[in-house]
């Protein structure tokens, strides 16, 4: 039988959620207080489900297939915040600049802010109810700088609109 690993602090016990509060994230709670309380500090405190997953590498999630440019779909949209591990450095390295890598196969999250009800450009349909759409790098770079109405998304914000 595989064991579920929670996605967010929600899927957390409350001795747990009390315990990471105090411990891992120095949040000032009281021993009694309720799950809503305590997720309720985190969040005042600034503190994340990904600060979460680096202090618990043990939880972070298994990586998934990317997804179709273009394609938004409900597993994209309820996929857990993706957890981006470092390459380990040598001791005594201090790591002070490093010339970007681009990728040709990266995606980018772009949201349509424009007010038109429906909206396509370079093969991607944007409308009102459907804001959202993962474009290629190529196509990211065009929209973002030619085209009005558009911005880069962040993917906590597909999940608030969509969830």
């Amino acid at each position: 039988m595989t064991e579920t690993k929670p996605a967010q602090f929600s899927d957390l016990g409350i001795k747990e959620l009390r315990r990471s509060a105090v411990a891992d994230f120095a949040v000032d709670i009281k021993p009694t207080d309720n799950k809503e309380t305590v997720l309720a500090a985190l969040t005042e405190s600034g503190v994340t489900w990904t600060d979460y997953v680096k202090q618990h590498p043990e939880v972070a999630p298994e990586p998934e297939p990317a997804p179709n440019p273009g394609v938004v779909t409900a597993a994209s949209i309820n996929a857990p915040e993706a957890v981006v591990q470092e390459p380990a450095q040598p001791a005594g390295r201090v790591r002070v600049q490093e010339n970007p890598v681009t990728n040709a196969n990266d995606t980018f999250l772009v949201k349509m802010t424009r007010e038109n009800p429906l909206y396509e450009t370079r093969g991607y349909r944007f409308t009102q109810a459907h804001p959202y759409a993962l474009v290629s790098a190529k196509d990211a770079q065009y929209i973002l700088s030619k085209e009005e109405g558009f911005r880069q998304a962040f993917p906590d914000e597909l999940d608030e609109y969509y969830g």
